[in-house]
């Protein structure tokens, strides 16, 4: 690590160790990076997009919806999420990561949840990850162009990100149409949904279970016959034509929108992530030099990305976008080496890293997930 000193005069930076994080106390004043920014500023503004839950706050908030209106909800969202990863690892046709927000539509509305409900929750209790609003501004004020793309509703997502400081068109969410759901859906299928809902509670009550896949088979043939025959059968109801997330192949094509709508070339970009849903998004950007940052990821982000962070604050990618400015991936992959030494695991380099490393790296990543996230954590 180079001495606060280097990140600005005006700054000051104190930086200890532990040995699971990096804490970084920023004083009040200018940020870090305004020194960079001097230097800098006659050439293109650089963008830096976020995921949503996990980078910026510690919530999944459709499992908090779940867990606190549906009976025994915290198993049945475990169950689906489970049926999302199971999907994507499977290649499932039409089918892409954090289409999870698209299966959880008709249990909501079942259960009377409606857009206000969700603002409400976003405007609550919402637990934003320590540093992420300091990060933010650093980022800003720094000359970056700061946007999110998130797989979350709109009604939380953008109340979200607007206490951080980021406008509604620079979030990137999926619509959430409770009411075109309530006119398609029937008493039939209502009671198909609260019948459903039942079986996940009664089979599937151990999340280890889950985890180990050993159940996916019986997970998946439940739940095509529920989404693929039963809906459909009684109401016509196909989720994925009513709600279309924006995870996958669709957050990276919102991150080329993006990039082109800002004149921004993707080799400069860096794009901030954790899971199944950001790996289209890490995978682009590998394949033009750009910038993924796994932060706290699971298996399937840190397998795609270019860095893995593990810290409790955001603030601890600082020091990556910095290099990341000075010097692009050459400097970055340096600037991890150089801590790996000081602290394996905290950050890595993860292009090429052999199969045994990465599990070590994998488990660590997790454990400060966890304990970041608590039960959210432990979903792909």
């Amino acid at each position: 690590m180079r001495p606060a000193t280097a990140l600005g005069r005006a700054c000051t930076a104190v930086v200890s160790l532990t040995h699971a994080q990096r804490w970084f106390q920023i004083a009040p004043g200018p940020c870090p990076w305004n020194r960079l920014w001097e230097e800098n500023r006659m050439k293109p503004a650089k963008l830096v997009c976020f995921d949503l839950e996990g980078p910026l706050t510690a919530e999944d908030y459709a499992y908090r919806l779940f867990a606190d209106h549906i009976e025994g909800g915290d198993r049945i969202y475990a169950v689906l999420s489970r049926y999302d990863d199971v999907l994507t690892e499977r290649c499932r046709i039409d089918y892409e990561p954090g289409d999870t927000l698209a299966l959880v539509l008709p249990f909501l509305v079942a259960h009377g949840i409606t857009s206000e409900d969700i603002k409400r929750h976003a405007q609550g209790a919402v637990s934003i990850l320590d540093g992420a609003d300091a990060t933010i501004r650093c980022c800003r004020q720094a000359g970056r162009s700061v946007q999110v793309i998130t797989t979350s509703y709109a009604p939380f997502a953008e109340p979200v990100c607007e206490s951080l400081g980021i406008p509604p068109p620079a979030v990137h969410s999926t619509h959430f149409p409770p009411d075109l759901w309530r006119t398609l859906s029937t008493s039939d299928s209502t009671r198909h949904i609260f019948e459903i809902e039942s079986i996940m509670r009664d089979r599937f009550g151990d999340e280890d279970d889950l985890a180990s896949g050993e159940r996916d088979d019986e997970v998946v043939d439940l739940l095509d016959t529920f989404f693929l025959r039963s809906l459909p059968d009684v109401g016509g109801i196909h989720v994925g034509s009513v709600v279309r997330p924006v995870g996958g192949r669709r957050k990276a094509q919102t991150l080329e929108h993006i990039a082109r709508q800002l004149d921004v070339p993707l080799s400069t970009v860096a794009y901030v992530g954790d899971s199944i849903t950001d790996v289209a998004a890490f995978r682009l950007l590998d394949s033009v030099g750009g910038l993924g940052i796994s932060f706290n990821g699971n298996r399937y982000a840190l397998g795609a990305a270019t860095v893995g962070v593990a810290s409790y604050s955001l603030l601890a990618v600082l020091p990556v976008l910095e290099a990341w400015e000075t010097g692009g991936r050459s400097r970055v992959y340096e600037h991890a080496l150089s801590q790996s030494s000081q602290d394996p695991g905290e950050l890595v380099w993860l292009p090429g890293l052999p199969s045994e490393q990465l599990e070590t790296i994998i488990a660590k990543h997790a454990g400060v997930r966890t304990e970041v996230r608590a039960a959210p954590g432990r979903l792909g």
